[in-house]
């Protein structure tokens, strides 16, 4: 998969120049066409942005956007290097970010978004949540959630579920880390551990060690399979690969292995939401994982109709 249009979406804290160096990078390593800084002013004013020292009441919106856009471009220059010549533009839109960000990127048919990942204390994620954790459900691409490390990938951690979809995400996410020039792949299964109210939805259904060994056995199989096709498949030299069958909640499985494992990247598969109500309800393995992380995800977007 290439990425030819790219959306690199920054607000102005610590993470902008991360977020638009990564873009720069893999706009550069795909050979992109099209490479936008998208910036939204905050017309809710619910996270800091660059626009948040001038004074609205005494400065027109309009003017604020300019503003906004001057110090923007400056950014972008600052991080690009001599000899890059690359397309890039950028965008200054007022409203409510991951609404902007989602509608952006279905205007330009994008190919990736990029954002960063503001450090939030545990009462501001539980308020607020997060932009990036918002974007992912609704998002018509892939997302990739910078955070500091991504300067250079060293070990990949691609999480599958098992499902006819696994398949797919591990392909990408190998060749993704192939591009990344990545020393090292994990892919990590997790079986979903049965809580009470899964045990609820199964009715009669008992579970109890026999299951998770069949469960185990069964995943560990497929994974050897899954691994042996995928390096046939490719030509040249691949990273060392590893497979891993864990039981537990998922998105906590996930998070706990790549800082076990320190990885460097993430990778995991979405299919999104049909709905914003489904979205209130059920939220996303993909979405958790963004948002507590310890090093950059990028989430593959499922095709439509796909199972996460």
């Amino acid at each position: 998969m290439k990425f030819d249009k790219i959306l690199a979406c920054v607000d102005g804290s610590e993470a902008s120049p991360l977020v638009i160096r990564q873009a720069l990078d893999w706009a550069a390593r795909e050979g992109s066409g099209s490479l936008e800084i998208l910036h939204v002013v905050d017309s809710k004013v619910e996270y800091p942005v660059l626009a948040a020292e001038f004074d609205e009441a005494a400065d027109p919106r309009g003017e604020v956007e300019a503003k906004v856009l001057g110090k923007v471009e400056e950014m972008v220059r600052a991080n690009l290097e001599e000899e890059e010549s690359l397309p890039w533009t950028v965008k200054i839109i007022t409203g409510r970010p991951y609404e902007v960000i989602v509608r952006r990127a279905r205007e330009l048919g994008v190919d990736l978004i990029l954002l960063g990942h503001r450090r939030l204390s545990g009462w501001e994620r539980l308020l607020l949540g997060s932009v990036a954790s918002k974007v992912v459900p609704y998002a018509p691409c892939n997302v990739l959630v910078v955070r500091p490390g991504l300067e250079r990938v060293g070990k990949v951690l691609i999480a599958l579920d098992g499902t006819e979809e696994s398949r797919s995400v591990a392909s990408f996410g190998l060749d993704q880390a192939r591009l990344l020039g990545a020393e090292e792949v994990l892919f990590l299964h997790v079986v979903e551990e049965v809580t009470e109210a899964t045990h609820t939805y199964w009715g009669s259904f008992t579970v109890g060690p026999e299951y998770y060994a069949r469960a185990r056995n069964v995943a560990e199989a497929n994974m050897d399979r899954l691994l042996s096709d995928l390096s046939k498949e490719r030509e040249g030299d691949l990273p060392l690969c590893r497979s891993r069958v864990e039981v537990g909640r998922s998105h906590a499985t996930i998070i706990d292995k790549a800082e076990k494992e320190k990885a460097d990247l993430v990778i995991v598969g979405d299919r999104g939401v049909g709905s914003a109500l489904e979205g209130f309800l059920l939220g996303s393995v993909s979405a958790k994982v963004v948002r507590y992380s310890p090093a950059s995800v990028l989430v593959y977007r499922l095709p439509t109709g796909g199972k996460s």
